[in-house]
């Protein structure tokens, strides 16, 4: 999707897609006034928050409305194929679970998400799309091992974080296996003012990071029920089922610093979430029991704060959880964007960005954080920075361990072809840990990583647009006792500003291998003008 940068201030069209997306979710009250040229958006955003079936529901109630029969039969033919959908990866599950059972495995077949809301009400409003079939296992190599002999062949690396292991079935779908369920968790005792930017100028040293609990297996086959519903397998019962809905989306909040162009977080995740709480078998106190277990309060809080201010109320109000699950502002996120013991940053609390994002979004960070300008007006431009150690006069968050060194160096070039070259070095990472650059320009990310244990080096795109195809390169020497970091990116792998200023994160760290703590690191603000363009007002 083309990114929708829209500035909400003076461009009513982003207003009007939101309102479209919430009332679709279920919010209520009438839909937006809608022109002929808001439609495609409004096709595309059905798709991106997985709002199909919803909005079909309430149309087949209220009528076409604003959004004309055109739209409604484009996304009737387009629920259908997603319902076709539904029924194959239903046939999956239970292809995987009779493989488990017959290869003696003892592990019980644990679904989470998917149609887990559609098997236990049997409602076509719950059938949405969904790329794959989301699996936990205690042992998840015995059943990545049990799937391979039947024929799945994985794909990608194994065991990043919590997604073990992708495969690929016979006959073409998409397996993934996960070790836990992860529940992303601020640190005890973390304020408002540790996190906010405005407050820590200069070199920021910031102990905070995010913590994870990890739901195993054991513990959700315990919560399963017996297999009597819409799709005749054990599902997740409505509270572990609801927990693992909102750790999901609250765990896309956080690891998305800079809010992405469209469905940051999905809204059929939260209004999946209040259906969750709605099920006449819904019991609010095994949700307190879990949300104590796993410490799941921010994500919880963060699910009720996002309906009441989206769609218009609590799910979980009056059911006696736990005082940090109120609705609250305050939920801060990972200034490195992988949720993997970075910074807490508090961006402050915009509920409508996260539906769709307006031009106002990523400035707003780097006027929180003070951004510095670097000026690269013309080929041949270079500008130096440098962290932690240069005091008021620096801009960072930075944090390293007791007894360990590091800083980082960046140099910044102009090409002749308008791209940029950017050179990061950092101190010669030791054995057992690895070093690793971050930039993040928005909708263009990018990370590098170097580990001497094997002299391994790898870059991976995240880019929106294009990625892997949009000309980024890199490289990696070792020299005078630093690992240095090149990165050329052409014009096409940054983006091109409206303003002529490229906004990015800058982050550089050592981390210990295997995804391990990080041991030191920084991540810089900074705004790179391009070009003399004038700046738009930003409300």
């Amino acid at each position: 999707m083309t990114p929708l940068d829209h500035d909400a201030g003076r461009d009513s069209s982003v207003r009007a897609l939101r309102a479209a997306m919430t009332w679709a979710a279920g919010a209520p009250g009438d839909p937006p006034a809608l022109a002929s040229g808001h439609l495609p958006r409004v096709r595309e955003l059905l798709d991106a928050h997985r709002l199909d079936a919803r909005f079909l529901r309430r149309v087949d109630a209220e009528g076409p409305r604003t959004f004309g029969d055109d739209l409604v039969r484009g996304v009737r033919e387009r629920q259908e194929r997603t319902a076709a959908g539904v029924v194959r990866r239903i046939a999956l599950a239970r292809q995987v679970a009779d493989l488990l059972r017959r290869d003696g495995a003892a592990q019980p077949l644990v679904l989470v998400k998917g149609f887990t809301l559609y098997g236990r009400t049997g409602d076509p409003a719950h059938l949405r799309r969904s790329g794959d079939l989301d699996v936990v296992s205690d042992e998840p190599q015995q059943l990545v091992d049990t799937l391979v002999r039947e024929g799945f062949v994985p794909e990608g690396e194994l065991d990043v974080l919590d997604e073990y292991c992708r495969l690929r079935s016979p006959d073409g779908q998409l397996v993934e296996v996960h070790s836990h369920v992860r529940v992303p968790r601020l640190p005890d005792g973390v304020r408002p003012s540790d996190c906010d930017p405005r407050l820590h100028p200069g070199d920021w040293p910031q102990p905070w990071h995010l913590e994870t609990y990890q739901l195993g297996q054991k513990r959700l086959a315990g919560l399963l029920d017996s297999g009597d519903n819409a799709v005749g397998l054990p599902l997740l019962r409505p509270e572990p089922a609801l927990l693992a809905q909102v750790c999901h989306a609250f765990g896309d909040y956080v690891t998305a610093v800079f809010p992405l162009p469209t469905a940051t977080v999905r809204l059929d995740e939260i209004a999946a979430g209040a259906d969750y709480a709605a099920l006449p078998d819904f019991r609010p106190e095994l949700l307190a029991e879990l949300t104590e277990e796993t410490g799941a309060h921010d994500a919880v809080a963060f699910f009720r704060s996002m309906a009441v201010a989206l769609l218009g109320t609590d799910p979980l109000a009056g059911a006696g959880l736990p005082g940090r699950c109120e609705p609250r502002e305050f939920f801060p996120v990972d200034a490195w964007w992988d949720g993997v013991d970075g910074y807490t940053i508090d961006r402050g609390w915009h509920p409508e960005q996260l539906v769709v994002r307006d031009s106002a979004a990523i400035p707003a960070l780097l006027d929180r954080f003070d951004a510095p300008t670097v000026d690269l007006l013309a080929p041949g431009d270079t500008h130096r920075v440098a962290a932690p150690g240069q005091g008021a006069a620096g801009r960072s968050v930075h944090r390293t361990v007791p007894g360990h060194a590091f800083d980082v160096e960046a140099r910044f070039t102009r090409a002749s072809d308008g791209g940029l070259t950017v050179v990061v070095s950092v101190p010669a990472a030791a054995a057992g840990a690895f070093s690793a650059l971050s930039l993040n320009f928005g909708d263009h990310r990018y990370e590098c990583f170097y580990e001497p244990d094997g002299d391994r080096f790898r870059h991976d795109d995240y880019s929106l647009a294009d990625p892997g195809g949009n000309g980024f390169t890199s490289h990696f020497t070792r020299r005078d006792g630093r690992d240095v970091f090149e990165a050329r990116l052409p014009r096409a792998a940054t983006g091109d500003p409206e303003d002529g200023v490229l906004p990015l994160l800058l982050g550089a760290r050592h981390q210990r291998a295997g995804w391990g703590r990080m041991l030191g690191g920084a991540v810089l603000p900074l705004r790179l003008r391009l070009s003399e363009r004038p700046h738009r007002a930003r409300g």
